[in-house]
Formats: structure tokens, C-alpha cells, sequence
């Protein structure tokens, strides 16, 4: 068995093989990168026929030598652009690649060169090594930063918009995002006072108390604290086409989530929409009206609107390439299936809030990632009343729910 990160890195080590008469019993897939990103876990065991292991390790040196895979593979810097193709006839997409030391992997944003424009597609975390990233690589390919042109934003989180401001401070260009990122990029007071307003009432109808009032208190402090993370450029609406790609909305990690997908080449920039090593969280969030959106249901149907799509290649603001993505969709989908029925039997079992239900499922993350992990009970919980699995019924100020039997 062969086990790998990445399909068609499989399938060209499999090709190379089968030239030396090694005959394969199967392939699968897993992670296999080391502590730094630059490892690849590959094993072999049985084969239909006797595997000369010479033979293989031959093989696999010469692959390994020619570089062929080094550009899905290894360190941030050898997947750059530096080993991968990334040209079309009118573009070319050079990304930036940025070890993080977290579940992330890495943090992905890119340039996008075409003949009469650069443009930025996210802007990374507000730090040195993004900063660094960026300008080297624009260094290596014969740019600079008063090449670029403009900046697209997929989504308004912190990881992927950090650079802008010190982009736009000494290069002032136009800033696209969709319009429901506007008054989260902006940091509208209004706006984030209404958010705070949303989670210390949805905590509380969780059954959450005392984590629920310590996250609000957070997110009251964060009103100030944060002020100057306000992108200080104008924000523009991106409209439903933009340079050489359809933009295509995919709420659900966050409302605002933008994909920007080439039809002609079958290539999308997916920000957090699919990440190949982990599944992405839909978090919970209010509209502009203070209304609680149904995030996982969104996500839901922004999985599989892009699974709809003819589609080899994307790009994605963690982890490695994802080629041919309608697989690690359906088992992203699969897994939302199979996350609804577990909290089904702990309801079964006789949790009744969100809360419990939380602690239940997730044990310590609880209050070591309290947002996230309520995000995912809500999001599953809003699933199943929506499916009509379960009911809800309001008691002393808390939401408890129940297996609908009807």
C-alpha cells in the first residue's frame, strides 16, 4: 500500500513503478507531512506481486531527484511557484506559502500576474514571516510591491487580511471584498456592539453561563482593543466577475466567503472554503440584523454548489493543493452526517443543552476553544432542527432539545 498526501502525486509514483514492474495492491491517502511541513510519509506492504525493493527505492530516488513532486510536497518553499506550473494563457498564479506552527500548516495567499495587472488574492497574518514572504516572492519573479494592482479579499478573518494595511500604507490600491465583509473589515462599531449583543444572548439561551460571559466580555474588550486592525483602505463590493474568474459565493466559515473560480482551466481560489488536511469550521455568526444564520447549513451548500463544478485544481488558504476536490467534498460532507448523528445519541443519552452537549462531545476543548466548539454544536444542532431530527423548547431561559419522534 501506498500511502500519500496527494492523488496525483500517487498516480505519478504509481506510473513511474509500474515501469519497473512493480504492481501495486491499492493506494490510499493520508497526511504525512513532518513537525516543519517537509516530510512525506510513504510506506509499502503487500502487493499482488513480490515488490523488488531495490527497485522501488530506485525508483522512488529518481522521482524524488527529478523533482516532480517537490512542488506539492516539502516546505512552504519548495511548493512555491519556483516547482509548479501555474501558468494559463492569460494569467499565472504564483502563491505564497507561510509555515505556521498550528493545525493550519501553513497560511496561502497568491499573486495573480496577468499582462496588465497584479493582484493580490488575501494578505496573510500581520507578521514578519508573511511580510518577508510576500516580498521576496515578489522579488524572485521580478516584481515589487508597487506592481501590484489591487487586492482581493475571500474572507474577512485575521489570517487572511493582516497585510493590507501595510500594503495600502506604502502602495495605496484598491481593496475588493464582498459586501457582507465590509463592516467586519471596517470594524464598525455599530456593527460589533450589535455582535456582542448576538452572543451574550445566544450563550445564554445555550445554557453556557459563566464561559459564555467570559467569551463576551472578550469580544467587548476586542471593540477597543482591536480598533486599529480596521482596513483603512475603501472596500469595494467584488462583483460577480473579476479579472479572469467568476466569483462565486461560499458562506459558511464565514458570510462574507468569496471563491474565485476560472471555468476555462478549472481552477479555484477557495479561501478557507476546503482545506485538505482538516475540515473547515462553519462558524456562527449574525447577520446584519442581529439574526443568527444557519452557517453550517451554508457551508453545507457551498460544499457541494463547488462539487457541482468541473473542477481539477484549488487553491486553498491552508494546506497543500487539493486536486480533483469532489472526494475530499463528499467526505467532508459525510463527515458533517456523521458529526449530526453522534450529537443525536447524546441528546438520546440525555443532554439537553448545547452547553452539555458540548462538553460531552469535546471534553477539554470546551474551554480551550469555546467559540469554535459551540460554533460546531450550534451549527449541527441548527442542522438537525432543519432536517426535522429534533425539536427545541425553551426552559428558564435555555434552549433544551429533544429527539423529534414524530
Amino acid at each position: 500500500m501506498l500511502q500519500m498526501e496527494n492523488k496525483l502525486a500517487a498516480s505519478l509514483l504509481q506510473t513511474f513503478l509500474k515501469k519497473h514492474i512493480i504492481c501495486l495492491y491499492s493506494s490510499k491517502f493520508s497526511k504525512g507531512y513532518g513537525k516543519n511541513g517537509d516530510l512525506v510519509k510513504v510506506s509499502v506492504c503487500t502487493a499482488k506481486t513480490e515488490i523488488n525493493h531495490i527497485t522501488f527505492f530506485f525508483a522512488l530516488y529518481q522521482i524524488l531527484k527529478s523533482g516532480v513532486l517537490s512542488g506539492l510536497f516539502g516546505s512552504s518553499k519548495q511548493r512555491g511557484s519556483k516547482n509548479m506550473e501555474l501558468r494559463k494563457q492569460n494569467y499565472e498564479i504564483i502563491p505564497i506559502i507561510v509555515d505556521v506552527p498550528s493545525n493550519l500548516r501553513t497560511i496561502n495567499f497568491f499573486l495573480v500576474k496577468a499582462k496588465e495587472s497584479l493582484a493580490l488574492i488575501d494578505a496573510g497574518l500581520d507578521h514578519e514571516a508573511c511580510w518577508n514572504a510576500l516580498l521576496e516572492t515578489l522579488q524572485k519573479n521580478g516584481l515589487a510591491l508597487h506592481d501590484l494592482t489591487e487586492i482581493i479579499l475571500t474572507h474577512n478573518h485575521i489570517d487572511h487580511v493582516g497585510l493590507v494595511n501595510r500594503i495600502i500604507a506604502d502602495h495605496l490600491i484598491q481593496v475588493y471584498a464582498h459586501k457582507n465583509a465590509i463592516p467586519r473589515l471596517k470594524r464598525d462599531r455599530q456593527f460589533l456592539e450589535m455582535r456582542v449583543e448576538f452572543f451574550s444572548k445566544l450563550y445564554e439561551e445555550m445554557g453556557c453561563h459563566e464561559a459564555g460571559r467570559k467569551q463576551v466580555d472578550y469580544l467587548k474588550e476586542s471593540i477597543v482593543k482591536n480598533r486599529k486592525l480596521a482596513i483603512q483602505a475603501e472596500i469595494i463590493p467584488v462583483e460577480s466577475s473579476h479579472l479572469d474568474f467568476q466569483i462565486i459565493e461560499v458562506p459558511g466559515h464565514a458570510p462574507d466567503q468569496i471563491a474565485l473560480y476560472d471555468p476555462k482551466h478549472r481552477w479555484m481560489i477557495s479561501g478557507d472554503l476546503l482545506i485538505q488536511h482538516i475540515s473547515s469550521n462553519a462558524l456562527v455568526e449574525p447577520d446584519s440584523f442581529g439574526r443568527r444564520m444557519p452557517t453550517l447549513l451554508q457551508h453545507k451548500h457551498s460544499l457541494e454548489k463547488v462539487s457541482d463544478l468541473p473542477l481539477d485544481l484549488v487553491f486553498p488558504g491552508h494546506g497543500v493543493f487539493i486536486q480533483d476536490p469532489k472526494d475530499l467534498i463528499n467526505k467532508r460532507l459525510e463527515g458533517i452526517e456523521k458529526k449530526a448523528e453522534k450529537i443525536m445519541n447524546l441528546i438520546l443519552n440525555g443532554e439537553t443543552t448545547a452547553s452539555g452537549l458540548a462538553q460531552a462531545y469535546y471534553g477539554n476543548k470546551y474551554s480551550e476553544q469555546f467559540s469554535l466548539v459551540m460554533s460546531e454544536i450550534i451549527g449541527h444542532l441548527d442542522y438537525l432542527e432543519f432536517k426535522g431530527k429534533i425539536r427545541k423548547e425553551m426552559k428558564k431561559g435555555v434552549w433544551h432539545y429533544s429527539i423529534n419522534k414524530e
